[in-house]
């Protein structure tokens, strides 16, 4: 991360940010009206990379890398019949591909790529957007008649199915929704509080530190044995 990025949590203690996107020595376009307007000796707030080209750094740059992504994701599930997605589907594709990044500050830890704090943090949320990863994701259910998920009620449950193969070195499970928005005085922005826990073939629980603060969730497991788990 870098030194001047903004950290989270929200005030309500939400995990934020949700993403990260790569916003240091980004080549972008560099505007020739401006540099007129400034003179020909003078930089305009960048590094020239080349002609017409420069270097910027900032949510400038990381916005519209993760915009970019997003507008991929939304032409793939376009080509799966999945017109008009809700943004929570999204967010969940991203993050269940996202790649969780090195420490900055510290080292040792739990030892999650040599960095004191696994994701998700408050530095880098879910990890760094990974358009490889997103893709290889899967959700349920993929048709277009559900195209965003199911539907929940309180104190109900559902149980589903995930076929995992033998060798594959982690999988992420996220759960994502969209929630109505709360009085902005109340000390939880939460309204919908919903849980997630898995089952390994062999029937032990993976829980994740279920809470009463984010709308979105999820499980990372490591070395996972090949079968049948269930996703409750």
């Amino acid at each position: 991360m870098a030194a001047f990025s903004n950290r989270g949590p929200a005030n309500d203690g939400r995990t934020k940010p949700d993403l990260t996107a790569p916003g240091t020595y980004i080549i972008s376009s560099y505007s020739y009206y401006t540099w007129f307007e400034a003179g020909e000796d003078q930089e305009v707030g960048c590094s020239t990379a080349a002609e017409g080209y420069c270097y910027k750094k900032g949510t400038s740059m990381a916005t519209p890398i993760t915009a970019g992504s997003t507008a991929l994701i939304l032409e793939h599930l376009g080509n799966l019949g999945i017109s008009d997605p809700d943004s929570a589907l999204v967010k969940a594709i991203l993050v269940s591909g996202a790649h969780d990044m090195e420490g900055q500050y510290t080292t040792g830890g739990d030892g999650k790529n040599g960095a004191a704090e696994a994701a998700p943090n408050n530095h880098e949320g879910w990890g760094r957007v990974d358009l490889q990863g997103a893709v290889g994701s899967s959700f349920t259910p993929p048709t277009p008649e559900e195209p965003n998920g199911l539907e929940i009620v309180t104190n109900e449950s559902h149980s589903l199915k995930l076929e995992v193969p033998a060798g594959l070195p982690e999988f992420r499970v996220i759960l994502s929704w969209n929630d109505p928005p709360n009085s902005p005085s109340a000390a939880l922005q939460l309204i919908n509080n919903l849980d997630i826990s898995i089952k390994s073939p062999s029937g032990d629980y993976y829980p994740y530190t279920n809470d009463n603060v984010n709308n979105l969730v999820g499980i990372t497991v490591e070395s996972p044995d090949a079968g049948d788990w269930e996703i409750i």
